[in-house]
């Protein structure tokens, strides 16, 4: 089967048109995100720390120059209060010792801040990064099922998921 000279334009153009469509909607599904990005980018990112030290994640996401807002590192529950108008939370998860029933009473303390700054900020429907280095959150994914939270063991992992998040989460539904 052979086509006709016209039936070749027609094809070509189709074609033309459809790739140039995809590029196109490709381009504005990537504008918005960086759009959305920039806007979440101007709240506040809370950091608190239970665990893991954040201090030094908090320079790296500054270091950035996308993200100039990081409010923290935190070490009370009292400082929750102020999440509301956060774009994003970052908890620290205490360190589990090696095994459960050497668990220290200072562990356990440690574990119940956390906990009580991760429902407040489930509470504002606020999307949480759980910092929780060397896999120690393992008895504890029960009490961490909320569809906003993620959990991160490495700093490069935790800095590429508040770009993630910073970029998905609509701004429009936060508090």
């Amino acid at each position: 089967m052979t086509l006709s000279s016209s039936e070749l334009v027609t094809v070509a153009t189709s074609g033309l048109v459809a790739l140039l469509s995809g590029g196109a909607g490709a381009w504005l599904v990537g504008r918005k995100r960086e759009l959305r990005f920039f806007k979440n980018a101007k709240r506040p990112v809370f950091l608190f720390e239970f665990g893991e030290k954040l201090s030094s994640a908090k320079a790296a996401l500054q270091d950035t120059g996308f993200i100039p807002n990081v409010e923290g590192p935190f070490s009370s529950p009292a400082d929750a209060d102020r999440i509301g108008r956060a774009g994003l939370v970052v908890i620290s998860f205490p360190s589990e010792p090696p095994q459960a029933d050497q668990e220290t009473e200072e562990h356990k303390r440690q574990k119940e801040l956390f906990f009580q700054v991760f429902e407040r900020a489930k509470q504002r429907e606020l999307p949480i990064l759980v910092y929780a280095e060397g896999g120690g959150i393992r008895r504890c994914f029960a009490r961490l099922a909320y569809s906003r939270a993620a959990v991160c063991n490495f700093q490069l992992r935790l800095i590429s998921d508040v770009f993630a998040v910073l970029s998905t989460y609509p701004e429009q539904e936060q508090p």
